[in-house]
């Protein structure tokens, strides 16, 4: 998937709800990992959790991308 994930577009600004499927980069090591919206900490940012390993982290929601 991480290969692909170029052509895979950001969220638009105002789309972004709990629990829907997203990806992310995983600060740890850069690759992009299905996620999903736990909390919004502010307007501009979340915390995700990352469906495969369980790992939370927090990010600007322009940095989502959608899950196709």
């Amino acid at each position: 998937m991480d290969n692909e994930v170029s052509e895979i577009p950001y969220v638009q600004p105002g789309r972004v709800e709990l629990k829907l499927p997203y990806l992310a980069k995983f600060q740890e090591n850069g690759m992009w990992y299905r996620c999903s919206i736990l909390r919004f900490i502010t307007d501009e940012e979340v915390r995700v959790i990352f469906w495969d390993y369980g790992d939370m982290q927090d990010m600007n929601i322009s940095d989502l991308k959608e899950l196709p």
